[in-house]
């Protein structure tokens, strides 16, 4: 198996796959590609920030990129990739990132096209969330993602105030542990070896459990995803997944 990040600058068809050397035909692969641009909100004006915004114009063309060098049903990929058979993309899961008319979150939008061109559906029941699969909050992770998401006292604020206190009433909800009564996710997860009940930093905020070196391990529920990934692999050969960039390092 061959796992392939695609860098997100796809508008020139020789930007981001050209350093790709062609598939031997007996790999199975999992194409990993990042969101494109998102629109800036204009928080000032009581608008969702660029943080948690949808794909802009530019961001889409990215999206409909994809289209263009994997190809449709009845079109052909390009000669270094393969079609995708199976797509997946990042369920943000909770209520702050923006949804669509279509209800989709921007990692959504940016497989949407090849979707529709090959007439797949999107698995988006994955994510890096805790709740989406069973894990708790380090508590010690909820301050620092609160305020990578909407801002703070001493920082600039991200979200209008609106937004804020809906995204602060949703985090408080989230199932979490005191870091003295943690059980952490393990340091060596492996995909398909996930454990239900633990806990984990969400991109890896706050102390760590690694008494040593201090690491957070932020992997949280991208193992859970990885590990359906693969499983899917058992069905299909080839798999396009789009997902938050910096969970990208976890999944």
């Amino acid at each position: 198996m061959k796992i392939w990040w695609l860098a997100p600058l796809m508008l020139s068809v020789a930007s981001g796959f050209s350093s790709i050397t062609h598939a031997n035909p007996k790999d199975k692969i999992i194409y990993i590609v990042r969101h494109g641009e998102k629109i800036d909100g204009n928080v000032g004006l009581g608008e969702l920030g660029c943080e948690a915004q949808c794909l802009s114009e530019k961001g889409w063309a990215r999206s409909y990129n994809l289209k263009s060098v994997f190809g449709t049903k009845h079109t052909s990929a390009r000669p270094d990739l393969e079609k995708p058979e199976a797509i997946f993309s990042c369920n943000y899961a909770e209520p702050l990132d923006c949804r669509d008319h279509n209800g989709m979150f921007r990692t959504q939008q940016l497989v949407a096209a090849v979707a529709h061109g090959l007439n797949l559906p999107v698995d988006n029941s994955t994510g890096f969330i805790p709740s989406l699969c069973g894990m708790v909050w380090n508590k010690e992770s909820k301050q620092g993602y609160m305020d990578h998401k909407i801002g703070n006292e001493t920082a600039a604020r991200k979200q209008p105030p609106k937004y804020r206190e809906m995204f602060e009433e949703w985090l408080k909800a989230e199932p979490e542990c005191d870091p003295a009564d943690c059980e952490p996710q393990p340091q060596d997860g492996i995909a398909g070896k996930f454990q239900k009940g633990t806990s984990c930093h969400v991109r890896g905020f706050g102390p760590g459990d690694d008494k040593e070196t201090n690491a957070a391990n932020g992997t949280c529920c991208n193992q859970h995803a990885a590990g359906m990934m693969l499983k899917k692999l058992d069905e299909v050969d080839y798999i396009l997944v789009g997902w938050e960039h910096a969970n990208i390092n976890y999944l």
